[in-house]
């Protein structure tokens, strides 16, 4: 199976699929060869894929903002048929075993600094309340990140 996460930012493809698996409004989803073609919004923001690359099977963790996900049979190519997986988000960012507690509470300390700054500059109408409402989505999307890394860490 194909496997393709895209963001603005982040993209990532792994060809030797072999399973993926996150909830949906349906319900929870495991997705195999052949299964039917599908679409949805992914409900509690994670996906979990393993892949099989050299008789060694991987698993791999993502960590989404609004994803959607479409499963299709017809395949990529004419000729060529299997299952692929797209899922589309805001953001997304990889867990890994390495990913830190104090990793990504370091990028959440970051982006509220930065949108500090944001706020001390609407006052002189140099920041744009666009940027601002960004900012204000980033950290609610690290600080969701930093929760679900240690819940993670707390499995183990």
């Amino acid at each position: 199976m194909l496997f393709f996460l895209v963001t603005s930012d982040y993209n990532t493809q792994e060809l030797n699929t072999i399973r993926a698996k996150f909830s949906s409004t349906t319900g929870n989803l495991e997705i195999l060869e052949q299964h039917q073609d599908l679409m949805g919004l992914i409900t509690n923001d994670a996906v979990e894929i393993e892949t099989n690359s050299e008789n060694k099977t991987e698993k791999s963790l993502f960590f989404l903002q609004m994803g959607i996900f479409v499963i299709s049979t017809k395949g990529l190519e004419k000729n060529k048929k299997g299952t692929s997986i797209y899922v589309y988000a805001s953001k997304a960012k990889k867990i890994t075993p390495t990913t830190s507690v104090e990793e990504v509470t370091k990028e959440l300390e970051n982006k509220r600094l930065e949108l500090e700054s944001e706020k001390k500059k609407t006052g002189k109408l140099v920041a744009s309340p666009t940027k601002l409402n960004r900012l204000e989505k980033e950290i609610l999307f690290c600080e969701k990140v930093v929760a679900f890394v240690k819940n993670q860490k707390g499995k183990k």
